[in-house]
């Protein structure tokens, strides 16, 4: 499960490795999985708001240091894909994603500037949206705690599959002004 998880390997590229077939590879990373998120999942799933709290203004300003057009953005918020085998179990249609035209499980997570996962939701069927996966995990009603620090409000930044929320910026869309393309700019991820 580690191995696959720690760089974006196909199964076929580990079976040479492994000496296991594709379906067997993804049967036991999906169980792998599933017993590590019930095991361990209170861990990555809760959100420490105390701790965000107290780090809010650090992540803000390094994210602003770094060359980014916005002032209170504590941490970038993303859905992935994890593409998987054909599943068994009545699975084949729930994981489909339309969008990746492939197979996957999603997940939500947050990322914070010293590169930790800071909240993961997750996995749900590949078919989910991102914003599906931010009602689900009640993200809002998370940051409505978590990013109020001083009378001061923080906020993070999500790609385009995400809608703008008072505690979650996106990116410009469309016919962009100068600046907004230069925000837009400032704010992708390398």
């Amino acid at each position: 499960m580690l191995r696959r998880l720690s760089s974006p390997v196909r199964w076929m590229d580990l079976e040479e490795l492994i000496g296991r077939s594709r379906s067997a590879l993804c049967a036991v990373f999906l169980a792998s999985v599933a017993r590590f998120v019930s095991k361990w999942g209170h861990l990555l799933s809760e959100w420490r708001g105390d701790f965000m709290r107290e780090r809010s203004p650090l992540f803000a300003a390094r994210i602003e240091a770094a060359g980014a057009s916005l002032d209170k953005c504590v941490g970038f918020i993303h859905g992935t894909a994890l593409f998987v085998s054909l599943p068994g179990g009545g699975l084949l249609r729930a994981c489909y994603s339309g969008h990746k035209r492939k197979h996957a499980l999603k997940s939500q997570n947050v990322l914070t500037p010293d590169g930790l996962f800071f909240h993961l939701f997750g996995p749900v069927e590949g078919r989910r949206h991102d914003m599906t996966l931010y009602h689900e995990s009640e993200m809002d009603a998370t940051l409505a705690d978590a990013l109020i620090v001083g009378w001061e409000q923080y906020y993070l930044y999500g790609d385009l599959a995400f809608m703008m929320r008072p505690r979650l910026q996106t990116a410009f869309e469309g016919i962009l002004s100068p600046d907004q393309d230069a925000h837009n700019d400032a704010m992708k991820v390398p």
